[in-house]
């Protein structure tokens, strides 16, 4: 493929959802595996609702995301990059009338001078003779020179609306193949407004025609649109670009996503302390296989492997319990340093020291645990502050408060002697073994009330890798509290 131009085109009326970054990464992926150009355009004639704020947000979850854009808005300025810009609608408004005018002076739209009340009574009538999906009847499409100049003359305000073609449009989907609508069931749809504001299925042709988009890939929510679009295309007398349209993505229980089930912001999931990486690996898989075992890819792999056709045609299915695996795997990629650099603000958040060799050990200790990174406090807090111990659980299964006691004792002296703290995981491990064994004792008399002494938790690294994280007389004073509650 050749001179290959995709575009996303969001609209900044709020944060970037995880189901836009769905499709932005199908386009990015599509553009860069075939030599293209992927474009960010903003749709921002809901000026009601459009922000500067939700079009920074956008552009800067696409750049944490790793997928940048060739043209479209620049991050943190008001201009843009690209040679067809501009790239948000609202500054594009002077382009579009120009386009109105041919479509009405060559008959594929017209003025409809219908008010609001006589449009609501049509729509009436048709429900009350039991017509689900009440259409406009097309009263003004035949309306004559004479009598357009002369409602315009007394100050009758006006639409602009398509001339569907009452025929059956065929067109091959990227993704879902051969596609077959009859336009028949459409009734003849607003261009413009009676203020003058260009309506989506218009604005978005004319966007698309003038930025020379190839191919069009977005949800398949979109699919009714794409007849109208093509049409308004030929109306121009252009060749409409190919249309993909992605499968949706459904709840484990084939529901709507909802934000209860990950249907949240791209920085929310940053926040919440989800990479990068997992992110991308995660949305791809979601409608993409590369037919193979293979699940781990990074951006770069993806780009090499990528190929439309093996976008599936059903549904996905959103598991947030993949995702967090995912997160994991690459959270074990990362080396320890970066790792740490990525947990500073959750450090932070707990108001705690920033001692970069004590945080990574408690990175190394944790990590084959962490599923993101905000669970960072809940799993390091015994790290920086004390806890309490329960009596009953510092005792194993199969020890007794006698047997703990002495091997806590026994431990504590042991530890207490050493002159140079050891700075291995297996030395801590040989000097418990050597308390076990001196003492006639079991390794759960010793091994267990260790552990949990030093963690305040049934469920922590083992005591070996809690005493090497651990500052010495950390160590010895919770081991100390230990004996104190026997």
């Amino acid at each position: 493929m050749s001179n290959i131009r995709v575009r996303i085109a969001p609209s900044p009326t709020g944060k970037f959802q995880i189901g836009n970054a769905r499709t932005a990464l199908f386009n990015y992926l599509f553009a860069k595996k075939n030599g293209g150009v992927f474009i960010v355009r903003m749709e921002d004639t809901d000026q009601s609702r459009s922000t500067k704020e939700s079009e920074e947000n956008i552009l800067k979850s696409l750049d944490f995301l790793g997928l940048s854009w060739d043209e479209g808005p620049i991050m943190g300025e008001d201009g843009y990059k690209g040679g067809f810009g501009p790239y948000r609608q609202m500054e594009r408004l002077n382009t579009y009338p120009e386009y109105i005018d041919k479509l009405i002076n060559e008959g594929g739209a017209y003025r409809c001078f219908c008010t609001t009340e006589e449009l609501e009574e049509e729509r009436n009538k048709q429900k009350e003779k039991g017509i689900a999906a009440p259409k406009y009847s097309g009263k003004c499409r035949n309306l004559t020179k004479a009598e357009i100049e002369e409602k315009i003359k007394t100050g009758l305000s006006y639409t602009v609306r398509l001339k569907i073609k009452p025929e059956k449009i065929k067109f091959n989907d990227l993704i879902k193949g051969a596609l077959e609508i009859d336009m028949s069931n459409y009734g003849d749809p607003v261009l413009v407004r009676s203020d003058g504001m260009p309506l989506y299925n218009f604005v978005v042709v004319i966007d698309d025609l003038l930025m020379k988009i190839t191919h069009v890939i977005r949800g398949e929510d979109h699919i009714s649109n794409t007849p109208i679009q093509i049409q308004i295309h030929e109306a121009l007398g252009n060749t409409p670009p190919e249309f993909g349209h992605i499968p949706l993505t459904l709840t484990p229980d084939k529901k709507k996503l909802s934000k209860r089930h990950g249907a949240v912001s791209i920085d929310k999931y940053k926040e919440m302390g989800y990479l990068k990486e997992a992110l991308i690996n995660f949305l791809v898989l979601l409608g993409w296989s590369s037919g193979n075992e293979q699940e781990i890819y990074s951006l770069e792999e993806l780009i090499e492997v990528f190929d439309l056709s093996r976008m599936q045609k059903s549904n996905a299915i959103f598991d947030i319990e993949r995702l967090n695996w995912l997160n994991g795997v690459w959270i074990r990629k990362k080396d320890i340093q970066e790792i740490v650099d990525l947990s500073k603000p959750y450090f932070e958040k707990m108001n705690v020291k920033f001692d970069q060799d004590y945080l990574s050990k408690i990175i190394i200790l944790i990590r084959d645990r962490l599923k993101y990174l905000s669970q960072i406090p809940e799993l390091t807090d015994y790290f920086f502050n004390e806890g309490k111990l329960d009596k009953e659980k510092l005792v194993f299964k199969k020890s007794t408060a006698e047997a703990t006691k002495k091997g806590l004792e026994a431990a504590e002296n042991k530890l207490s002697a050493q002159d140079k703290w050891p700075n291995d995981v297996e030395d801590f491990n040989k000097l418990l073994a050597e308390v076990v064994s001196e003492n006639s004792l079991l390794n759960g008399d010793v091994f267990w009330p260790i552990r949990y002494s030093l963690s305040f938790s049934e469920a922590s690294p083992s005591p070996a890798e809690l005493l090497w994280a651990l500052p010495k007389d950390v160590s010895i004073s919770r081991i100390k509290t230990a004996i104190d509650t026997l």
